[in-house]
């Protein structure tokens, strides 16, 4: 029998579930849509940069939203909206629907990746227990889980929609009662405006937590865009095994994440990020080092997610508990560092890599983590209480 505090903790789970299986669902039968509506990549780049684009526009409207409904009812309908309008993409009948569909589930992604945050903050202070990771991990699993499935579903002939309406609906079905369990964060007049006269603008800290946000996603972003065409540029890579490099990557984060959030109650938030930093830039390293030995670099970008496994989570959380501050306005800005940092800052190293070699993005990503190790041992020693 699950006790209260489990059953709180599985609810809110819930909803780091959503943007994770809505993004995967979309992207991996990306392929099927593009085909049946005859896209060609340089515009799926570009629809799937709006999607990017629209979520950045909701982070930025959601601390008001939140204000005046509660992160609780604004999670609860964006959560149910992402399924919607990843089943709607399957159905468009041509590009101008399928445009407006993606831009649509950017905004419900949005949304939900900030208030899933929040209710995270919530849960931690609630419960004086570390959580941020295991429930970050959720995220990764859900979307590692929906891919799988889509394979699977892909490989028996059903059709995209198909694929979103078996996988997207029963997980709609039971969101209205996860959010039953959800906090409600609804601030009083009295309470908003005793928090308007303390806190003026953003603190320090918290954008501080942000561009550490920023250089991590960075990092897996480089990973994304650029770890299989370095690995398949190695002697003796085949595609196949270049296509296992974010596997290695994202199978290792989310690992690491189940087990994170005991190791912070323990270490403290402090030493873990040092730590987490430490370790994924020596992961960094390896790639770079080892390019004859493609089982030690496959190794390498799996220190990598290791080492960054915990440094969002736990950004987020310090962020999010600065005294005065609503955790709506610190999560949504750390959520626009961190968006940022993924959708923006990996397309510039193509002019790198054009006059340099495809090596340069993990060089500089091993600074990145070497500034975050010692970043966030220097920030998190200054936490406001």
């Amino acid at each position: 029998m699950l006790n209260k505090s489990s059953i709180q903790l599985l609810s809110v789970a819930y909803f780091f579930a959503a943007p994770g299986l809505s993004f995967s669902l979309l992207t991996s039968r990306m392929p099927a849509l593009s085909q049946r509506l005859g896209i060609d990549p340089a515009i799926v780049g570009l629809i799937l940069f709006c999607l990017g684009c629209s979520s950045l526009c909701a982070m930025t409207l959601t601390p008001k939203l939140t204000a005046k409904y509660s992160s609780k009812r604004l999670i609860t309908i964006a959560a149910l909206l992402c399924p919607l309008f990843v089943i709607l993409c399957g159905l468009s009948p041509n590009i101008y629907v399928f445009f407006v569909c993606v831009a649509a589930l950017g905004l419900s992604l949005g949304f939900v990746d900030v208030t899933m945050n929040v209710q995270g903050v919530l849960l931690e202070k609630a419960e004086n227990k570390s959580r941020l990771s295991f429930l970050h991990a959720v995220f990764a699993l859900a979307a590692a889980a929906a891919s799988f499935a889509s394979g699977l579903l892909t490989s028996s002939g059903a059709d995209p929609y198909l694929n979103f309406l078996i996988l997207g609906v029963p997980y709609a079905c039971f969101i209205p009662l996860a959010s039953k369990r959800l906090f409600d964060d609804k601030e009083s007049d009295e309470e908003k405006t005793e928090r308007t006269k303390s806190v003026k603008s953003v603190p320090l800290f918290i954008i501080f937590c942000g561009v550490f946000c920023l250089l991590a996603s960075e990092t897996e972003g480089v990973v994304v865009d650029w770890g299989s065409l370095y690995m398949a540029s190695l002697d003796g890579v085949s595609q196949a095994i270049a296509a296992l490099t974010f596997g290695f990557f994202s199978l290792a984060t989310a690992g690491c994440r189940l087990f994170c959030d005991r190791l912070r109650d323990n270490y403290g938030d402090k030493t873990i990020a040092a730590a987490g930093g430490v370790l994924s830039s020596l992961g960094g390293l390896l790639v770079v080092l080892t390019p004859s030995f493609p089982l030690l670099t496959l190794i390498g970008f799996a220190l990598l997610g290791a080492g960054l496994s915990p440094i969002v989570p736990i950004l987020f959380s310090a962020g999010g508990k600065v005294p005065g501050v609503s955790p709506a306005i610190a999560s949504s800005t750390i959520a626009l560092f961190n968006y940022g940092g993924m959708l923006f800052v990996p397309p510039l190293f193509g002019y790198i890599v054009q006059h340099t070699s495809l090596a340069m993005p993990f060089i500089c990503s091993i600074f990145s983590c070497l500034v975050i190790a010692v970043g966030c041992g220097v920030l998190l020693n200054k936490r406001p209480h």
